[in-house]
């Protein structure tokens, strides 16, 4: 059983709740809740907690069931056989195996410590299609029987080398 101390909610093993549940202070969550979770501090989903709906907070950590979307601005935690199904939003993520998470994620781009803004993120299809364009074109270089443009290669006929 979870220590109960530090936390201003405690949703009980036997409790179903529907509705919102919202408070400034940390929320454990160890029932069935049918809504929407908020904390300006921490929410905690334990090992037999089923939620169904969002939840946001400052950090979240699953070690049950989620089917809903998190938010968090610090770290969510996904603990060893927690599931959750809904789409992601954290500053810093943690996946432990045995987690299982079905949905989209995405992390902030901006450092909240002091606003400083973390560099893009290149874009490597970008930069894999020129590499392959780079590559079209020294093929060609060597081909004097074809057009000076490069050819794509679903139209190329494929070169045979026999031996004699």
């Amino acid at each position: 059983m979870e220590n109960l101390d530090g936390f201003d909610t405690v949703v009980g093993q036997d409790v179903q709740l529907s509705g919102s549940l919202k408070n400034a202070g940390s929320i454990l969550i160890n029932g069935r809740v049918q809504g929407d979770v908020a904390s300006n501090q921490s929410v905690v989903i334990g090992s037999e907690a089923v939620v169904e709906g969002p939840i946001e907070a400052e950090n979240v950590q699953v070690a049950g069931t989620v089917i809903g979307g998190i938010t968090t601005v610090g770290t969510l935690e996904l603990l060893p056989n927690s599931k959750v199904k809904g789409d992601i939003k954290a500053g810093t993520l943690h996946i432990q195996p045995g987690a299982i998470f079905n949905g989209a994620s995405v992390m902030e781009l901006e450092d909240e410590a002091d606003g400083t803004p973390v560099p893009e993120i290149p874009d490597f299809d970008a930069l894999s299609n020129d590499e392959d364009e780079d590559d079209d074109e020294a093929e060609d270089e060597g081909n004097d029987d074809e057009a000076d443009e490069p050819t794509p290669r679903s139209r190329r006929k494929p070169k045979l080398e026999l031996d004699d």
